[in-house]
């Protein structure tokens, strides 16, 4: 999907969810817009470390274009 800089991404973060093509626990992250009161999502990553999520993140095309929206890292 082409990112229209008109448009704000937004990026969250969460651990310790199942990625289904490995099924192991790791960090899932995403990036998403809203488009037509709808939730659009643009990008998304899973990675063995936090760090990693966020450096997926650094590269991507909507990098410059992204609120942060920090959300718990661990869930009960």
């Amino acid at each position: 999907m082409d990112i229209d800089s008109r448009y704000r991404c937004y990026f969250g973060r969460r651990g310790y969810l199942i990625d289904e093509t490995s099924g192991q626990s790791k960090w899932f992250a995403a990036v998403w817009r809203y488009w037509n009161g709808e939730r659009s999502v643009v990008a998304y990553w899973f990675a063995d470390t936090e760090d990693e999520v966020y450096a997926k993140r650094q590269q991507s095309k909507c990098y410059k274009r992204c609120t942060v929206l920090f959300t718990p890292s661990r869930f009960c």
